[in-house]
């Protein structure tokens, strides 16, 4: 095993940022976080912990609550600990992440029955840049970028993502579900006398 898979396990599979794709119903949802250029181990390790914050939270509260069955103590104030220490961490990794977050670029795009263009121009802004980083990821560990090539790269690319998300911000949400016209109830008669009575 390499020696890097503990420090990528904790850090995030990329040191530019991440994608993810997930799945509801019909709709394939495409996400991607830019980190700005020189964010360090530690700050991807932070990000990492913000990402995963509620389900650290869930499992305090959970974890909190079997103990104090096993233990047979008192439930309600173990769940007050439990929501301070949650409420505590909460606040130290927002706090240690906050500039990164205010820095990092992000676009979602939603494919689908009646995808929108915006959504299929983000999830193609999102393989063209990945892409790109990937390559610059191969190009480094191969030698054949050094360290400030890649960051010249990294840059170029949070650059690009940010302008081409400015210059195409939509009008409307990216992912809108299809709107169904409610079947009306009356019968003809009922609409025609409806339509006399409108006209009069």
């Amino acid at each position: 095993m390499s020696s890097t898979a503990p420090r990528r396990i904790v850090a995030g599979d990329y040191r530019w940022g991440y994608v993810q794709i997930g799945y509801a119903r019909q709709w394939v949802r495409d996400r991607m976080v830019l980190y700005p250029p020189g964010t360090s181990v530690e700050q991807r390790r932070w990000m990492r912990a913000w990402r995963w914050l509620p389900a650290i939270v869930a499992a305090i509260v959970l974890g909190t609550a079997f103990v104090c069955g096993y233990v047979n103590s008192a439930l309600v104030v173990a769940f007050a600990v439990a929501i301070a220490v949650s409420v505590g961490l909460v606040i130290v990794v927002a706090e240690r992440t906050r500039s990164i977050r205010t820095a990092s670029v992000s676009v979602e795009g939603w494919t689908g029955p009646d995808a929108d263009l915006t959504s299929l121009s983000n999830i193609a802004l999102i393989r063209r840049i990945s892409a790109r980083l990937r390559d610059a990821d191969s190009d480094l560990r191969d030698g054949r970028i050094d360290e400030v090539k890649y960051e010249v790269i990294w840059a170029s690319c949070h650059t690009d993502m940010a302008q081409i998300l400015r210059l195409t911000t939509p009008d409307k949400p990216v992912f809108e579900r299809p709107r169904f016209r409610k079947a009306s109830t009356q019968t003809p008669e009922r609409r025609h006398s409806s339509a006399l009575r409108r006209q009069a």
